[in-house]
């Protein structure tokens, strides 16, 4: 990634039972999550929250950390192994696009993309130094965003259609954009939650018809008792 400006993630400690010893925590930062003081501008453990905030010189190292770590990486504790949620501080996320071709240019992703959120960059991927073409962009775009509205699987910008993921998305289906269904055609989709919601209907009615003549009997009964009540006093 080719996005450059200071950036900081969060490491989640709060699956454990206990805080871990810092020099632990500084352990999993440079062997684990393999960062190192040319990176780093600051490392913060959180007194007041099971937290770990890494100030790092790069955003685009920020969010390589990402992607590569987030959920792929335990840290032991007493003998048990905890995995980490790793994230941008701010609380955006990343969103990989991953068919676009080279016409389309970051501004009109970015543009694109403020229907799901708040847009913060739109970078461009590059090939790792494992690699004799390092450093080369390999096609990929990584947009860092607040997400406010669910993200669908597939998206069409520009009139180029692109598969777009990110961790904890609800897939869906290329098609018909509901939920991915997989072993059945979009048709028998539709007709199966149709099946289900007319269920649904079936089994609630009854009950809510149940409740409402059962309010509409204590209200009966709670006239007659307010008649008799007068009629005794006449």
């Amino acid at each position: 990634m080719t996005e450059t400006g200071i950036a900081t993630i969060k490491l989640d400690f709060s699956s454990l039972p206990a805080k871990p010893p810092p020099g632990d925590v500084i352990d999993f930062i440079y062997k684990k999550i393999e960062l190192s003081n040319e990176q780093i501008v600051r490392i913060h453990i959180k007194s007041s929250s099971p937290t770990v905030h890494v100030e790092l010189k790069d955003q685009s190292v920020a969010l390589e950390v990402v992607e590569r770590h987030d959920g792929r990486q335990s840290f032991t504790f007493k003998e048990k192994s905890y995995n980490i949620p790793i994230s941008m501080d701010d609380g955006s996320k990343i969103v990989k696009i991953h068919d676009l071709s080279a016409k389309v240019k970051n501004a009109k992703i970015a543009n694109y993309m403020r229907e799901y959120g708040e847009v913060i960059s739109v970078t461009e991927g590059v090939w790792s130094e494992n690699f004799p073409c390092a450093g080369l962009p390999n096609g990929f775009r990584y947009v860092r965003l607040i997400i406010k509205k669910d993200i669908p699987s597939y998206l069409r910008i520009q009139g180029e259609t692109t598969l777009a993921t990110h961790r904890g998305q609800q897939q869906t289906c290329r098609k018909c954009e509901r939920a991915v269904h997989y072993g059945m055609s979009c048709l028998e989709n539709r007709k199966l939650t149709s099946q289900r919601a007319n269920l649904n209907e079936r089994l609630t009615s009854p009950y809510a018809s149940i409740t409402a003549t059962a309010h509409m009997d204590e209200r009966r009964k709670s006239e007659e008792k307010e008649t008799a009540i007068v009629d005794n006093k006449t």
